[in-house]
């Protein structure tokens, strides 16, 4: 996945139902010749058990749909005590993460 394209992911990504939250983000490439990124997404003021992400499926400009989400390996989340919480994937391009019991999570994928 190239850089342009794993920042328009980010810039695009949805998290339904937390308008008042905080979200950051860490990126990395420990072993470039792999070509793989990783990318840590924090989530803070968090009020609820479970929230839904959400990776685009299309590109702005673009009418063609591009299965982004189909890239990604693993989706790991852990709570601001590092416990890990539930990761269900519901659909093509949608994670639930359960189980929240702070105010604050870190997903990883």
């Amino acid at each position: 996945m190239n850089k342009v394209l794993l920042i328009t992911l980010l810039s695009t990504l949805m998290i339904s139902a937390m308008a008042q939250s905080t979200v950051s983000y860490k990126l990395s490439m420990p072993e470039p010749h792999t070509h793989y990124f990783e990318v840590e997404m924090t989530i803070d003021q968090i009020d609820q058990k479970e929230i839904d992400v959400k990776m685009p499926v299309w590109t702005p400009g673009s009418y063609l749909v591009r299965e982004f989400a189909q890239n990604v390996d693993y989706v790991l989340a852990k709570d601001a005590k590092g416990r890990h919480l539930d990761v269900e994937k519901i659909n093509k391009n949608t994670w639930r993460i359960a189980g929240i019991n702070s105010n604050e999570i870190t997903i990883a994928y």
